[in-house]
């Protein structure tokens, strides 16, 4: 593979030790109130010290002692005059570099020469959940995209690790739609989140971001005119904006919480199911199934949903931000769908008083349990 086209500014890794040291010092005595600074000055540059104040009951002075301690550690930085003065969280790492994708390219390489050497120093769940996550998106660049450059990020501050993937190709929805048949863009990003979908499924099982966008705090997607953000941190959720423009390419960005508690190995646990090795749950958003506002009202939308549950063991419907469904959608996902496919479990969530009526009116009975 060849060598970078352009480089951007890279950290020193005595900075990421020094980092390192000052976050272990702040575990202790204040530690509580720290990590509320940390986490909290991003959305209240110019009041972080109010906001801290009223929350733990501290003066305006303990609070100033905190952040000013803060900064002569190197995780946060100032400007501006005493009234109206506003923090930031300082960048540790910021890492950019353009790269050749050729036939030589391996995303392991790329990972361990350009990406790993600047996340030293993290926990080893957080360090692994980057390493799965970024190595998957760079298989599919040098596997899917059809592209001949990329453009890889580091970031990396008191708090989250950012690492983002772009590439000059095809575009992953066009890439869909053109080899696996589907109609449009939003039903391949439907296929997508679903699981067990790719281009080449005799080589690839169609699991990458599936999984690696139930890892990382936020993910987002993006190509042609669509973006997809999912985040997992607080209550886990999909957004789904179609743009006026075609981006060109396809961005992946992935950010996580440098504290984390979250780990490779119990994302994987939690869609495998009791007596039986890999994938068996899936996990889907049930208002992609409609375009946009439209209401979930037809059998078209019903069975755009539920195309190819059969292949899992057990599938979460999750009706987050949908407020009704029409009879005919529910009849062919929770009466027509359950006869035809009596294997697959159904499980279902975050629905109201309406939904439930529906659901029970068509045959579907009462709630079953809920999913882990």
């Amino acid at each position: 593979m060849d060598v970078a086209l352009t480089t951007g500014r890279e950290s020193m890794s005595e900075d990421r030790a020094t980092t390192a040291g000052a976050l272990d010092r702040f575990r202790g005595h204040g530690s509580e109130i720290v990590n509320f600074i940390l986490r909290n000055v991003e959305q209240h540059p110019g009041d972080i010290v109010r906001l801290t104040t009223g929350r733990f009951g501290l003066s305006r002075q303990m609070v100033n002692r905190y952040v000013q301690q803060l900064v002569e550690a190197g995780l946060l930085e100032g400007g501006g005059e005493t009234r109206s003065r506003r923090y930031a969280l300082r960048c540790i790492a910021d890492f950019r570099h353009t790269l050749r994708v050729d036939k030589d390219a391996t995303e392991d390489s790329v990972w361990r020469e350009y990406v790993a050497p600047h996340l030293a120093g993290l926990p080893r769940n957080v360090f692994q959940i980057c390493q799965y996550g970024f190595t998957e998106m760079f298989n599919n660049v040098i596997e899917h995209s059809e592209a001949d450059r990329a453009k890889l990020l580091v970031q990396l501050d008191a708090v989250r690790v950012r690492l983002m993937v772009f590439d000059y190709g095809i575009g992953i929805f066009t890439k869909l739609v053109r080899e696996r048949h589907v109609s449009d863009p939003e039903i391949a990003l439907m296929e997508l989140l679903k699981g067990k979908f790719t281009t080449a499924p005799s080589g690839h099982s169609g699991q990458g971001i599936f999984f690696t966008s139930k890892m990382f705090d936020r993910f987002l997607l993006s190509s042609g005119r669509l973006r997809m953000l999912h985040v997992m941190n607080g209550e886990p959720g999909v957004e789904v904006e179609e743009r006026r423009y075609d981006a060109r390419g396809t961005t992946v960005d992935m950010r996580i919480a440098r504290d984390s508690s979250r780990t490779w190995t119990g994302v994987f646990d939690r869609f495998s199911v009791a007596d039986r090795e890999g994938f068996g749950r899936t996990h889907l958003y049930v208002k992609l199934a409609g375009y946009q506002d439209e209401g979930l009202v037809s059998r078209s939308q019903a069975r755009r949903l539920v195309a190819r549950l059969e292949e899992f063991e057990e599938a979460v419907l999750d009706f987050q931000d949908v407020e009704a469904i029409g009879q005919a959608f529910a009849d062919e996902v929770f009466r027509v769908f359950r006869a035809g496919h009596p294997t697959v479990r159904l499980s279902w969530l975050h629905t109201n008083p309406e939904i439930d009526r529906m659901i029970q009116w068509v045959g579907g009975g009462t709630l079953p349990e809920q999913p882990h």
